[in-house]
């Protein structure tokens, strides 16, 4: 271990919510009060109006981020496709019983590439 390994603490992952069923976001930092300041930037909100910070070390090894897509939902994570608003869950299936293959596009998540592709056009 060099001495820079010492300088800069690790990032940490953190789950964020503004109020409870409010839609939150994931932050690296590398303590509870920057993940407050770097979640309440995320969702354009003061860091006072923070309700929940939550410790997530599972998704620690992505840091500094993203998180994929597939960690996510196996973590639990949910996601409604702004296409058909169909619930995109690990093991969803669509409306003929087939496993959804969702797709992450900026900061949406689809049921599928052929949504992805239709909202791009849209």
């Amino acid at each position: 271990m060099t001495a820079a390994d010492h300088s800069s603490p690790a990032l940490l992952a953190w789950e964020i919510y503004p109020e409870a069923g409010e839609q939150g976001c994931f932050v690296f930092a590398a303590d509870r009060p920057a993940a407050v300041a770097a979640g309440a930037a995320e969702l354009g909100i003061a860091p006072e109006a923070v309700e929940s910070v939550l410790r997530m070390p599972e998704f620690d090894a992505f840091a500094p981020g993203p998180i994929p897509l597939a960690a996510l939902l196996e973590q639990g994570c949910e996601y409604e496709c702004p296409v058909c608003g169909c619930r995109i869950a690990q093991g969803a299936r669509d409306g003929h019983g087939r496993v959804l293959s969702p797709v992450e596009a900026g900061d949406q998540v689809y049921c599928s590439a052929t949504h992805a592709a239709q909202a791009r056009h849209d």
